[in-house]
Order: structure tokens, then C-alpha cells, then sequence
């Protein structure tokens, strides 16, 4: 897998991590679940990407999806940290559904990349790794 597009597909999963430990009220939980929205919305792009053409017409699409996974990142860092039992009941509710999803996106992402215009289409969901150099 290409640098940009492992380095999209890595954030996704960090971002996802760091979701969860940052997790705690119903508001953490509702960004948590949009997350695992937006990796079931950013996997099924991926999936309908079968040659240029649908690449082309895909990259939209993932970078809307991408800029609503910075945004959901966003929106949890600016929560209050919660209580440790709360994170853990989080973690226990959602790792193995957003291992899942991530699994998932990461396999479509290597299918993809090797699409004639797929590498270009994953740019889009590599946003979030521009967006996390830009904090360093």
C-alpha cells in the first residue's frame, strides 16, 4: 500500500482509538457511532470503486466521508474527558465494531489503490492525515 493512502487508512484507525479513549458521555458515544457511520459509508465507496471511471465519480465521496471523520475528531477532542468506567464500558461496546469497520476499509483501500485512479481517489480519505500534521 501506498505511503498516503496507508497513512489515511492508519488515521482512521487511530482516530477511532482515540475516539474511544476519549469516550464517555452520550455525546462521546453519539461520535463514536457516527464514526462507525462514517467507516460503513467510506467502505461501501470503496467497494463501488471497480475501475477509473468509478474511482473518478468515488473521490468525491470519500473525501466528504473524510472530512466528516476529522470533523467527528474534532468534536470529540473539544469533549470533557469522562470518567474511567465509562470509557471502559465504551471500549467494551464498540472495539470489536470499529475493528471491524477498520479491517474492512483497510482491505478495500489496498484493492483499490492498485484501480487505475483508485491511489488518487483514497486521497480523500487521507485528509485527515494532512490535517493531523498540521497539529504537530
Amino acid at each position: 500500500m501506498k505511503l498516503a493512502a496507508w497513512l489515511g487508512v492508519s488515521l482512521l484507525e487511530f482516530s477511532a482509538i482515540a475516539l474511544l479513549a476519549q469516550a464517555g458521555d452520550l455525546r462521546h458515544e453519539d461520535v463514536v457511532k457516527g464514526m462507525l457511520t462514517a467507516l460503513g459509508d467510506i467502505h461501501q465507496v470503496l467497494v463501488g470503486i471497480k475501475d477509473e471511471p468509478t474511482a473518478a465519480s468515488g473521490k468525491p465521496e470519500l473525501k466528504k466521508h473524510g472530512d466528516r471523520m476529522a470533523d467527528l475528531r474534532k468534536k470529540a477532542a473539544e469533549l470533557p474527558q469522562p470518567n474511567k468506567e465509562e470509557k471502559d464500558r465504551l471500549e467494551r461496546a464498540y472495539r470489536d465494531k470499529l475493528g471491524d469497520s477498520l479491517k474492512k476499509v483497510r482491505q478495500e483501500s489496498s484493492r483499490v489503490e492498485r484501480i487505475p485512479g483508485g491511489a488518487d481517489a483514497l486521497k480523500g480519505i487521507a485528509v485527515l492525515a494532512e490535517k493531523k500534521k498540521g497539529k504537530e
